[in-house]
């Protein structure tokens, strides 16, 4: 029977060595996406090596970013089926809607340039409500979060609004918060 170690005893258990894996392989992803240079990161784990590792500790102030996409909307015929379209969002969200889509919804087999990121979310959300029975069944988001099979046109609309929220400024700044707060990797 194995004993637990002091703190401070210097060893290392299996879930210490699995925390120190995860860490190396993480550095290895941000040398290959090019967010970090392998000559960084080779000179922190030779600084960590030696013992210097507090000198070389400074905040990081670079943004990192992925790769820019391009939203690809779906066919006329595909976005009929959404279970939230855009159409279908609470009055004083529609009306924040900017003119493309609100040109879009008038004039749809037009195309108009790209909008402003509350416009992307409300498109990308109608386009995540596309049924798909290779997708989860063909259970959509919206119906996931109202946890019933034929939401009512009210929650939908609320739904649709809160999620069209997030993208703009104030929303935005939520889900900043949200990913550093979570300590998640976006």
């Amino acid at each position: 029977m194995e004993t637990a170690h002091a703190v401070g005893d210097g060893k290392l258990d299996n879930d210490d060595l699995g925390v120190l894996f995860r860490r190396i392989t993480e550095i290895a992803k941000r040398i290959d996406t090019g967010s970090i240079t392998k000559k960084e990161a080779f000179e922190a784990l030779q600084a960590i090596i030696e013992g210097k590792a507090a000198s070389m500790l400074t905040p990081c102030r670079q943004k990192h970013r992925s790769p820019h996409l391009k939203f690809k909307r779906p066919s006329l015929k595909n976005r009929a089926a959404s279970l939230a379209p855009v159409s279908l969002r609470l009055p004083h969200s529609l009306s924040r809607l900017g003119l493309y889509v609100q040109m879009r919804l008038q004039y749809p087999h037009q195309h108009f340039p790209d909008q402003h990121p509350e416009d992307i979310m409300a498109e990308m959300w109608e386009a995540q409500n596309i049924p798909d029975v290779m997708c989860s069944g063909g259970v959509v988001p919206v119906q996931s979060i109202v946890d019933e099979t034929k939401p009512s046109q009210r929650d939908i609309m609320v739904v649709a609004s809160t999620l069209q929220w997030l993208g703009t400024n104030a929303g935005s700044s939520f889900l900043s918060r949200f990913v550093s707060a979570a300590n998640l990797s976006v």
